[in-house]
């Protein structure tokens, strides 16, 4: 058994479970988020190593938005801020 980039990373682009798209060739890129069985949400790993459940509604802004190049603010709402360190976003979870 081997891992591959899908299994031990994730993007914020896309809501928790949400779709999972990827290239047709094993070695290709895609775009992979949390998910999980849980209904309703996935429980995620923050970088002080907290686990929280976030939910399916988290508000993730526009996943229809073109690539984010370095330097830019994410346009992906609370979700893609928790995904990125690049312009120091802060948020508040409840």
């Amino acid at each position: 058994m081997f891992s591959q980039g899908g299994s031990t990373g994730v993007m914020t682009n896309l809501p928790p479970n949400r779709e999972v798209c990827i290239d047709r060739w094993h070695e290709g890129g895609g775009a992979f988020t949390v998910s999980s069985r849980h209904q309703g949400g996935a429980h995620v790993l923050m970088g002080d190593g907290a686990v929280t459940f976030i939910t399916d509604s988290i508000e993730a802004g526009n996943s229809n938005a073109p690539r984010v190049i370095a330097g830019q603010t994410s346009p992906y709402g609370l979700w893609g801020a928790l995904g990125t360190r690049a312009n120091k976003e802060t948020v508040s979870l409840p």
